[in-house]
């Protein structure tokens, strides 16, 4: 699925109560896929997110990195150390 496809769920997309990605939300995870593949970057994962919104996910061996464009126009990067040490930002 791409990201433009995220616009086709439906309200619980999830099984549950999830507001699908909206345009905003879309537009700028696909700004970011863009980048991220122009500097050979692309993330492991590229999925709606259940909070509303779109997220992106890179892995290096243990280290997590991701970023969600939430539907309210907030953006946040989020890293982890894999062994429960993370740190979250608003971007």
């Amino acid at each position: 699925m791409q990201i433009k496809d995220f616009l086709t769920l439906l309200r619980g997309w999830d099984g549950e109560d999830a507001d699908p990605p909206n345009v905003w939300a879309c537009h700028f995870a696909h700004e970011a896929l863009e980048i991220a593949r122009d500097r050979s970057a692309p993330p492991v994962r590229t999925a709606p997110s259940v909070e509303g919104g779109v997220a992106l996910s890179w892995r290096w061996g243990y280290y997590n990195a991701d970023i969600e464009f939430f539907n309210t126009k907030e953006i946040f990067a989020c890293i982890s150390d894999g062994h429960g040490d993370r740190c979250i930002w608003p971007v």
